[in-house]
């Protein structure tokens, strides 16, 4: 099908109703781009299932319990879950400083509480420091300091 913008207006100026290839067979319809619908509850299980860590071949056997028990009836593959929760982890990197912060502004209250945190050159947080009442009591117990590498296993 051809379409051109004749003045203000969308024309179809050629259409050719043969197909240049074979129809996809019905057992592979589901596979289509129109077919593949995921609904919200079945995102909100990803994004649940995702923040427990559940892999997600355990996610697809859910499911696929939840649409029937048959794998034919689930309209999308375990690599479509994948990318939603590829998504999921980097829309939740680009908010975990404000996680924090959130949480720091709860703490505040509590004089015994103390956050600072170091900016690089490009505003990203190259570090963070935080002492609460348990990490004092800690500290006075056992003279000691504890520290996260969270970029263990990342570079």
């Amino acid at each position: 099908m051809i379409v051109t913008l004749k003045g203000d207006k969308w024309t179809v100026s050629s259409l050719h109703m043969e197909h240049n290839h074979s129809l996809s067979p019905p057992e592979e319809s589901r596979f289509l781009r129109s077919h593949k619908q995921m609904t919200e509850h079945e995102k909100l299980f990803i994004r649940t299932f995702n923040s427990v860590k559940i892999p997600t071949r355990k996610i697809m056997a859910i499911l696929t319990y939840l649409r029937g028990g048959f794998l034919k009836g689930v309209p999308y593959t375990k690599k479509v879950v994948s990318n939603l929760r590829t998504a999921m982890r980097k829309e939740s990197r680009l908010n975990d400083m404000m996680q924090a912060l959130e949480y720091f502004k709860k703490q505040v209250e509590d004089p015994r509480f103390y956050y600072d945190f170091k900016v690089e050159k490009n505003n990203t947080v190259e570090n963070i420091f935080l002492c609460d009442v348990t990490s004092r009591r800690m500290y006075n117990m056992y003279g000691d300091c504890i520290s996260f590498n969270t970029t263990l296993k990342t570079n």
